[in-house]
């Protein structure tokens, strides 16, 4: 299968999973980065507006970047890298807050158990998936924050039937609402065209594996 083919139904599969426990350790990678710019927007005294743009702009270069080195041969520890990487971030955080969330920690332990597993077997197609789930777990994130919740706020109704803005700590669009008279669906709308570049991307084959 092409790799745009690939991006394509896995973007699609993580949009339905989004709102999900199954998509937790995504939910995780992703809450974590934007703990770790949200804290250094803080300290350097960065206004929310500039914040939530740098936030967007920031997740997009990533996604662009785990792109271009998943071509590579280093490109097959990016699960591992993302995976560990998020255990450690939990298990410094619990040793700083003195405090254990059982049902991160599983979430977080599990896909790490998956991923050295599939290297044992050496599952070289299955990883090539593994990869791109969590590739593409941060342009569905911004989709679900950008576009998603600025709709669930419409309507009570509608905020029940959109599970996907479940779990999202992302707020891009909230600082905007309201910005030079613009709506913040209209901002919303705005974010989710830019945070859809790494999937046109990858469909137009700029992205080749």
């Amino acid at each position: 299968m092409r790799s745009e083919e690939r991006a394509g139904i896995v973007f699609l599969i993580m949009l339905f999973l989004w709102g999900t426990p199954v998509a937790e350790p995504f939910h995780i990678f992703v809450r974590y980065i934007n703990k770790i710019i949200n804290f250094i927007a803080l300290k350097a005294g960065i206004p929310p507006v500039v914040c939530a743009a740098l936030t967007c702009f920031l997740l997009i270069l990533l996604t662009f970047i785990l792109q271009k080195v998943s071509l590579l041969s280093i490109g097959d520890y990016i699960p591992v890298a993302i995976a560990a990487g998020s255990l450690v971030l939990f298990i410094v955080r619990t040793v700083v807050k003195s405090e254990v969330k059982v049902h991160d920690a599983v979430a977080l332990i599990v896909p790490v158990a998956v991923i050295m597993l599939v290297y044992l077997l050496r599952l070289g197609k299955p990883l090539v998936w593994i990869t791109d789930f969590y590739v593409y777990s941060i342009p569905v994130a911004l989709t679900a924050a950008t576009l998603f919740v600025p709709l669930s706020s419409l309507n009570g109704t509608l905020a029940g039937l959109l599970y996907i803005t479940r779990y999202n700590e992302l707020d891009i669009v909230g600082p905007f609402a309201g910005l030079l008279g613009v709506p913040g669906i209209v901002w919303g709308v705005f974010f989710t065209v830019v945070a859809a570049l790494p999937i046109v991307f990858s469909a137009t084959g700029g992205r080749k594996a």
